[in-house]
Protein backbone atom coordinates (compact mmCIF):
# COMPACT_ATOMS: atom_id res chain seq x y z
CA UNK A 1 0.00 0.00 0.00
CA UNK A 2 1.55 3.28 -0.86
CA UNK A 3 0.79 6.50 0.89
CA UNK A 4 -1.96 7.92 3.03
CA UNK A 5 -1.78 11.32 4.64
CA UNK A 6 -3.90 13.35 6.95
CA UNK A 7 -3.50 17.12 7.09
CA UNK A 8 -4.95 18.91 10.07
CA UNK A 9 -6.98 22.02 9.28
CA UNK A 10 -7.87 24.89 11.61
CA UNK A 11 -11.09 23.09 12.54
CA UNK A 12 -9.03 20.06 13.66
CA UNK A 13 -10.49 18.01 10.79
CA UNK A 14 -7.95 16.15 8.68
CA UNK A 15 -7.53 14.79 5.19
CA UNK A 16 -6.05 11.36 4.49
CA UNK A 17 -4.15 10.96 1.23
CA UNK A 18 -3.94 7.31 0.20
CA UNK A 19 -1.56 6.34 -2.60
CA UNK A 20 -0.76 3.01 -4.22
CA UNK A 21 2.94 2.32 -4.72
CA UNK A 22 2.35 -1.30 -5.71
CA UNK A 23 2.68 -2.46 -9.33
CA UNK A 24 -0.92 -3.77 -9.31
CA UNK A 25 -4.34 -2.45 -8.26
CA UNK A 26 -5.36 -2.47 -4.62
CA UNK A 27 -8.76 -1.85 -3.02
CA UNK A 28 -8.35 0.17 0.19
CA UNK A 29 -10.99 -0.33 2.84
CA UNK A 30 -11.81 1.90 5.81
CA UNK A 31 -13.57 1.13 9.07
CA UNK A 32 -14.49 3.73 11.70
CA UNK A 33 -14.00 3.01 15.37
CA UNK A 34 -16.78 2.99 17.92
CA UNK A 35 -18.46 6.37 18.28
CA UNK A 36 -17.01 7.90 15.11
CA UNK A 37 -18.69 8.12 11.68
CA UNK A 38 -17.73 6.10 8.63
CA UNK A 39 -15.78 8.09 6.03
CA UNK A 40 -17.39 9.30 2.79
CA UNK A 41 -16.22 6.09 1.12
CA UNK A 42 -15.42 2.82 2.85
CA UNK A 43 -13.90 1.04 -0.14
CA UNK A 44 -12.54 1.85 -3.59
CA UNK A 45 -10.12 0.72 -6.30
CA UNK A 46 -6.71 2.35 -6.52
CA UNK A 47 -4.55 1.84 -9.60
CA UNK A 48 -0.72 1.80 -9.43
CA UNK A 49 0.51 5.34 -8.82
CA UNK A 50 -2.99 6.65 -8.11
CA UNK A 51 -3.90 8.80 -5.08
CA UNK A 52 -7.22 9.40 -3.30
CA UNK A 53 -7.94 11.96 -0.57
CA UNK A 54 -10.48 11.38 2.19
CA UNK A 55 -11.68 14.04 4.64
CA UNK A 56 -11.96 12.99 8.29
CA UNK A 57 -13.66 14.80 11.19
CA UNK A 58 -11.86 15.81 14.37
CA UNK A 59 -11.50 12.95 16.80
CA UNK A 60 -11.95 10.27 14.14
CA UNK A 61 -10.60 6.82 14.87
CA UNK A 62 -10.47 3.75 12.70
CA UNK A 63 -8.54 1.48 10.38
CA UNK A 64 -7.37 1.59 6.79
CA UNK A 65 -6.11 -1.46 4.93
CA UNK A 66 -5.55 -2.66 1.36
CA UNK A 67 -7.40 -5.55 -0.28
CA UNK A 68 -5.86 -7.51 -3.15
CA UNK A 69 -7.10 -9.75 -5.94
CA UNK A 70 -10.62 -8.30 -5.89
CA UNK A 71 -13.37 -8.92 -8.45
CA UNK A 72 -16.62 -6.95 -8.14
CA UNK A 73 -19.73 -6.82 -10.31
CA UNK A 74 -21.61 -3.68 -11.35
CA UNK A 75 -23.45 -3.71 -8.02
CA UNK A 76 -20.21 -3.74 -6.02
CA UNK A 77 -20.61 -7.36 -4.94
CA UNK A 78 -17.69 -9.76 -5.23
CA UNK A 79 -14.71 -11.11 -3.35
CA UNK A 80 -11.07 -10.28 -2.59
CA UNK A 81 -8.22 -12.75 -2.13
CA UNK A 82 -6.92 -10.81 0.90
CA UNK A 83 -8.48 -8.24 3.22
CA UNK A 84 -12.05 -8.96 2.09
CA UNK A 85 -14.81 -7.10 3.96
CA UNK A 86 -17.98 -9.07 3.46
CA UNK A 87 -17.69 -9.44 -0.31
CA UNK A 88 -18.44 -5.80 -1.07
CA UNK A 89 -16.59 -2.91 -2.70
CA UNK A 90 -17.88 -0.60 0.04
CA UNK A 91 -16.99 -2.16 3.38
CA UNK A 92 -19.81 -0.17 5.06
CA UNK A 93 -18.93 -1.06 8.63
CA UNK A 94 -17.34 -4.46 7.94
CA UNK A 95 -13.71 -5.04 8.91
CA UNK A 96 -10.93 -6.80 7.06
CA UNK A 97 -10.92 -10.59 6.97
CA UNK A 98 -7.50 -11.71 8.27
CA UNK A 99 -4.78 -11.83 7.26
CA UNK A 100 -4.41 -8.14 6.50
CA UNK A 101 -1.92 -5.41 7.41
CA UNK A 102 -3.79 -2.67 9.29
CA UNK A 103 -3.10 1.03 9.70
CA UNK A 104 -4.83 2.20 12.88
CA UNK A 105 -5.30 5.79 14.00
CA UNK A 106 -7.02 7.86 16.66
CA UNK A 107 -7.07 11.58 15.89
CA UNK A 108 -7.07 14.26 18.56
CA UNK A 109 -10.16 16.41 19.04
CA UNK A 110 -8.54 19.72 19.99
CA UNK A 111 -6.42 20.60 16.96
CA UNK A 112 -2.72 21.23 17.53
CA UNK A 113 -3.17 21.08 21.32
CA UNK A 114 -4.18 17.42 21.16
CA UNK A 115 -2.31 14.33 20.06
CA UNK A 116 -2.97 11.72 17.37
CA UNK A 117 -2.09 8.06 17.91
CA UNK A 118 -1.21 5.71 15.06
CA UNK A 119 0.32 2.32 14.42
CA UNK A 120 0.78 -0.33 11.75
CA UNK A 121 -0.46 -3.66 13.08
CA UNK A 122 0.29 -7.25 12.14
CA UNK A 123 -1.97 -8.63 14.88
CA UNK A 124 -4.37 -9.81 12.17
CA UNK A 125 -1.55 -11.02 9.93
CA UNK A 126 0.08 -9.46 6.87
CA UNK A 127 -0.86 -9.06 3.23
CA UNK A 128 0.91 -5.94 1.93
CA UNK A 129 3.63 -3.48 2.96
CA UNK A 130 2.23 -0.43 4.80
CA UNK A 131 4.24 2.55 6.02
CA UNK A 132 3.05 5.65 7.88
CA UNK A 133 5.30 8.69 7.47
CA UNK A 134 4.21 11.50 9.81
CA UNK A 135 5.09 15.10 8.98
CA UNK A 136 4.23 17.43 11.84
CA UNK A 137 4.30 21.21 11.98
CA UNK A 138 5.19 20.87 15.66
CA UNK A 139 8.35 18.82 15.10
CA UNK A 140 9.51 15.42 13.85
CA UNK A 141 7.41 12.29 14.30
CA UNK A 142 8.58 8.74 13.70
CA UNK A 143 7.83 6.59 10.69
CA UNK A 144 6.17 3.27 11.43
CA UNK A 145 5.48 0.22 9.27
CA UNK A 146 7.44 -1.87 6.82
CA UNK A 147 7.96 -1.74 3.05
CA UNK A 148 9.52 -5.22 2.87
CA UNK A 149 7.56 -8.12 1.36
CA UNK A 150 7.09 -10.35 4.40
CA UNK A 151 5.18 -12.92 2.37
CA UNK A 152 8.51 -14.14 1.01
CA UNK A 153 9.76 -15.12 4.47
CA UNK A 154 6.46 -16.18 5.99
CA UNK A 155 6.63 -19.64 7.66
CA UNK A 156 5.04 -22.16 5.33
CA UNK A 157 2.38 -23.19 7.82
CA UNK A 158 1.15 -19.57 8.01
CA UNK A 159 1.13 -18.84 4.29
CA UNK A 160 -2.00 -18.11 2.28
CA UNK A 161 -1.17 -19.53 -1.15
CA UNK A 162 -3.55 -19.50 -4.11
CA UNK A 163 -1.18 -21.56 -6.24
CA UNK A 164 1.30 -18.89 -7.28
CA UNK A 165 3.14 -18.36 -4.01
CA UNK A 166 2.23 -16.70 -0.73
CA UNK A 167 -0.14 -13.74 -1.06
CA UNK A 168 -0.57 -13.23 2.70
CA UNK A 169 0.80 -14.46 6.01
CA UNK A 170 -1.57 -15.50 8.79
CA UNK A 171 -1.05 -14.29 12.34
CA UNK A 172 0.39 -16.88 14.67
CA UNK A 173 -1.71 -15.25 17.40
CA UNK A 174 -4.87 -16.23 15.58
CA UNK A 175 -3.54 -19.67 14.71
CA UNK A 176 -2.05 -20.85 17.99
CA UNK A 177 -1.78 -17.97 20.49
CA UNK A 178 1.92 -17.75 19.64
CA UNK A 179 3.50 -14.34 19.28
CA UNK A 180 3.69 -13.55 15.55
CA UNK A 181 7.21 -12.41 14.66
CA UNK A 182 8.00 -12.24 18.39
CA UNK A 183 8.53 -8.50 18.70
CA UNK A 184 6.79 -5.28 19.48
CA UNK A 185 8.23 -1.95 18.52
CA UNK A 186 6.47 1.31 19.23
CA UNK A 187 6.28 4.39 17.04
CA UNK A 188 8.36 6.54 19.38
CA UNK A 189 11.36 4.67 20.73
CA UNK A 190 11.55 1.69 18.40
CA UNK A 191 12.27 -0.53 21.40
CA UNK A 192 11.25 -4.13 21.08
CA UNK A 193 11.62 -7.52 22.69
CA UNK A 194 11.27 -11.02 21.36
CA UNK A 195 8.88 -13.14 23.37
CA UNK A 196 7.57 -15.72 20.95
CA UNK A 197 8.45 -19.34 20.31
CA UNK A 198 11.73 -19.78 18.37
CA UNK A 199 9.95 -20.65 15.11
CA UNK A 200 8.30 -17.21 15.03
CA UNK A 201 10.80 -15.20 17.06
CA UNK A 202 12.19 -12.77 14.48
CA UNK A 203 12.21 -15.62 11.93
CA UNK A 204 13.63 -13.56 9.11
CA UNK A 205 11.76 -10.42 10.12
CA UNK A 206 14.52 -8.77 12.13
CA UNK A 207 14.70 -5.83 9.70
CA UNK A 208 11.26 -4.52 10.68
CA UNK A 209 11.03 -0.83 11.63
CA UNK A 210 8.67 0.28 14.42
CA UNK A 211 5.57 -1.89 14.21
CA UNK A 212 3.54 -4.01 16.58
CA UNK A 213 2.27 -7.50 16.15
CA UNK A 214 0.63 -8.83 19.27
CA UNK A 215 -2.56 -7.88 21.01
CA UNK A 216 -1.42 -7.07 24.54
CA UNK A 217 -3.04 -3.66 24.94
CA UNK A 218 -1.13 -3.09 28.16
CA UNK A 219 2.15 -3.31 26.27
CA UNK A 220 1.04 -1.40 23.21
CA UNK A 221 2.64 2.03 22.88
CA UNK A 222 1.79 3.42 19.44
CA UNK A 223 3.36 6.50 17.95
CA UNK A 224 1.86 9.88 18.61
CA UNK A 225 1.94 13.23 16.84
CA UNK A 226 0.17 16.58 16.81
CA UNK A 227 -1.00 18.85 13.98
CA UNK A 228 0.37 16.58 11.34
CA UNK A 229 0.42 15.06 7.90
CA UNK A 230 0.90 11.28 7.93
CA UNK A 231 1.69 9.15 4.91
CA UNK A 232 1.19 5.39 4.85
Amino acid sequence: MGSSSWLQQASAAMTFTISNYCSYPIWPGTLAGSGTPQLSTTGFRLEPGQTVRLATPAGWSGRIWARTGCVFDADGQGVCQTGDCGGRMQCAGAGATPPATLFEVTLGKQGSSDQDFYDVSLVDGYNLPVVAIPRSRQGPCNTTGCMADLNRSCPKELQVDCGGGAIACRSAIKESDAVFLGAQMNGQSGAGNGTGPPIYNNGGYGFLPPIYNYGDAGSRDPGLLASSVVQL
